[in-house]
């Protein structure tokens, strides 16, 4: 019994974790996730991803305090390592929305090495 209770547990524990975020790195006080669940495959080569940038350091650079969170909605296009923005919403720390904006116009831009897309392009196109 005790054994089938660890193989069930070791079950469960694989299926949440492959649920979990994926830690893609951090700059000037925020640090980015990947949210692999809700990664979808567009094209042969290009992925919709939802990230989460979260605050960990209050800089209030951009009126989000310490605790507060963004979540995008992006495209990376694996073939030619670009990633664009679709939409943003900003949330505070009580999970409450305060702004929100979707791209009238999708503008690709290089992802550069070592960075947040770096990671992203390694997690989703390799």
């Amino acid at each position: 019994m005790l054994k089938q209770l660890s193989v069930l547990g070791l079950g469960l524990g694989m299926v949440f974790s492959a649920h979990a975020d994926v830690y893609l790195g951090s700059y000037q006080g925020y640090e980015y996730y990947l949210l692999p669940s809700k990664t979808k495959k567009v094209t042969a080569t290009k992925y919709e991803v939802q990230m989460e940038r979260y605050v960990a350091q209050d800089k209030k650079k951009d009126g989000l305090a310490q605790g507060s969170y963004t979540l995008y909605k992006r495209y990376i296009e694996c073939s030619n390592k670009t990633v664009a923005t679709i939409s943003w919403h900003n949330y505070n720390k009580q999970n409450k929305l305060i702004d929100s904006d979707k791209m009238s116009h999708l503008k690709y831009y290089e992802i550069f090495p070592r960075s947040w897309g770096s990671a992203l392009y390694d997690e989703v196109c390799r």
